[in-house]
């Protein structure tokens, strides 16, 4: 009878363990297929999403296939950008797509995370579910920015050390260090969480230490002795803060409200509230039951929170300004198995099937605010495009149709008022075909007219015409003017 019962515990396990796997194959397909919608519009992101692309580009042509030094940007999103393109140089979507495989594992993750701390099934789906209409989630997932491959890299990160998998951990953090500052922020936390447990052998503590501080330390000294320069981004951010004094830089309470102003604006409000819940309901668990351990603080609510402060603190100390709102995306997200515990509140204290009017109101409430931010997030994420962004992309196809079979081999770039005719556009539009783009001025233009560079192409807008310029006209197009440059073989 005993070992009847062992062997339907046992099959009862296995069964479980399929279902698990079912709902987390599920998530992941759900996602990958609706954030796959994005992939049929063109690129439209802020102007560091063309130019990790250009910079990707760059270094794969150098054959510096982990570039350390010489970027303002950390070096291995540049290497992940760098795998699309080598296996399909021709493509203009396969850096996106490589994007939108990594990001379809974040509400898989999301998921596991929130099950593991709210043991609850039905909050770990809707939590998946939320991230998925989670407006700033679609705009990330077909990008070509860093911020949905290190979030998916930190979360897993997280589920290593909450499964006690800390070498697992280590690699994880030192990869995420590899893409984002956010990850140096919260070294201190994880090597002070780390040496307090108890049960962890001092060699693992050094090993996850050593792998914690390895890649800053790579980096910042490298960039001491190349460049005399420890973090180039910083330097070049507060350089640019300065430049154009923005508002609010070097004053505390005002980086705290305008923080804050990102956060609600990039937000819908309903999950705010569920996350405020969620954070209420986990201090009254570490407070009343004391049934949460450390670790648990440390990754679902000291780390999403610390970041958010350090947001704060960066502004203050002019390392950067508070004007991209995407900034905002990876702390509140950190935040998202929070929420699950809110949703387990919500359903203890209202039972959806006495209840089941009030979530059906609330749950129109949620798409008709969710369609609102999606619209909200659109316009504030596209504020850093031109406001011809849609007339230079259909020039660029132009400029490809009219051209043909013939190569170009690079294009100048006369900007003279409009200054977002920029050349990261040209390079990742003007695929399959691989042009040398760059941007020139008024006082650079004689030179180019005396060479004549074969293959060549001159673009400037039609109203700041030079009477000098006497090249024949590839096209016109809109408020610009193609010209050829040298002769087209």
């Amino acid at each position: 009878m005993t070992f009847q019962v062992k062997q339907v515990i046992s099959k009862l396990c296995v069964w479980f363990s399929k279902f698990e796997r079912g709902w987390v194959s599920l998530i992941f397909l759900v996602a990958f297929g609706l954030f796959s919608v994005g992939l049929s519009a063109p690129l439209r992101t802020e102007r560091d999403g063309y130019y990790r692309f250009q910079g990707a580009m760059y270094a794969l042509k150098k054959h510096d296939y982990f570039p350390v030094n010489g970027s303002v940007w950390l070096p291995l999103h540049t290497s992940f950008m760098m795998l699309p393109q080598a296996l399909f140089p021709s493509s203009q979507l396969a850096p996106r797509v490589a994007t939108l495989f990594v990001a379809s594992f974040i509400p898989v993750l999301l998921y596991l995370l929130t099950l593991r701390l709210a043991n609850q099934r039905l909050a770990a789906v809707l939590v998946a579910a939320l991230y998925i209409a989670y407006p700033f989630s679609f705009y990330f997932s077909s990008s070509t920015l860093s911020e949905p491959v290190f979030l998916a890299l930190l979360l897993l990160s997280q589920y290593f050390f909450l499964e006690k998998k800390y070498w697992q951990f280590g690699l994880g953090m030192l990869f995420c260090q590899a893409i984002r500052f956010e990850a140096w922020f919260l070294i201190p936390w994880y090597m002070l969480e780390i040496w307090l447990i108890k049960l962890v052998s001092l060699k693992v503590k050094i090993l996850v230490s050593v792998l914690l501080i390895f890649f800053p330390l790579l980096y910042s000294g490298g960039g001491l002795i190349k460049e005399r320069n420890a973090t180039p981004y910083y330097s070049q951010m507060s350089a640019m803060v300065s430049e154009n004094a923005v508002s609010g830089i070097g004053n505390f309470p005002l980086a705290v409200s305008s923080w804050n102003l990102k956060i609600l604006e990039a937000t819908p409000l309903t999950l705010l509230l569920l996350i405020a819940i969620g954070l209420w309901v986990f201090y009254q668990r570490v407070s009343e039951t004391k049934d949460i351990h450390s670790e648990e603080i440390l990754n679902f609510v000291t780390a999403p929170l610390f970041l958010i402060f350090m947001l704060y603190v960066q502004v203050f100390l002019k390392l950067r300004d508070w004007l991209p709102i995407r900034y905002t995306f990876i702390p509140i997200v950190l935040l998202f198995p929070v929420l699950g515990l809110g949703l387990k509140w919500l359903f203890r204290k209202l039972p959806i099937k006495t209840f089941w009017s009030y979530y059906v109101l609330i749950g129109l409430f949620m798409i008709f605010e969710f369609y609102s931010q999606a619209l909200n997030t659109k316009i504030l994420m596209e504020t850093y495009l031109p406001n011809n962004f849609s007339q230079i992309h259909s020039m660029i196809n132009e400029i490809k149709r009219v051209s043909g079979s013939k190569q170009i081999e690079s294009i100048q770039l006369l900007n003279t008022e409009n200054k977002y005719l920029d050349r990261a556009f040209f390079y990742y539009f003007l695929l399959p075909q691989r042009v040398f783009v760059t941007n020139i001025n008024l006082t650079e233009l004689p030179e180019i007219l005396k060479k004549k560079t074969k293959n060549s192409l001159l673009i400037t807008e039609s109203k700041n015409i030079n009477p000098k310029i006497n090249l024949p006209i590839f096209l016109k197009y809109g408020e610009y003017i193609v010209y050829q440059v040298g002769d087209f073989n």
